[in-house]
């Protein structure tokens, strides 16, 4: 039986070692042939909500925060990026749960 994961805000300064060797394996196996043994598809996020179940990563987002410029307006955006969940811990609603607390409601 599996527990129900803790979120987990952790600023992308803080993701080495263990945790980060864990969310590569989790990015590689969410995205065959794409991340290729790193944390990020082509940019590092600012942060992420990991789910993480007595020490180990079963899910992550990534959260980007940028600003773009629109008709010479300047204007923040906020992105959710590489979405993930362990295959084995699909249907246990922890992507649910990631982007409710991304969009500020306790999952």
């Amino acid at each position: 039986m599996t527990s129900e994961p803790e979120i987990v805000t952790t600023p992308e300064y803080a993701i080495s070692g263990e945790l980060s060797r864990q969310l590569c394996v989790l990015l590689d196996e969410c995205f065959p042939k794409t991340f290729v043994g790193r944390t990020y598809f082509k940019q590092l996020p600012h942060m992420r909500l990991l789910a993480m179940d007595r020490g180990s990563a079963v899910g992550q987002v990534g959260i980007d925060s940028r600003v773009v410029n629109v008709g010479g307006r300047i204007v923040p955006i906020f992105g959710l990026i590489d979405v993930a969940v362990h295959p084995a811990r699909r249907g246990e609603r922890i992507g649910s749960r990631l982007l409710a607390e991304a969009d500020g409601e306790p999952g």
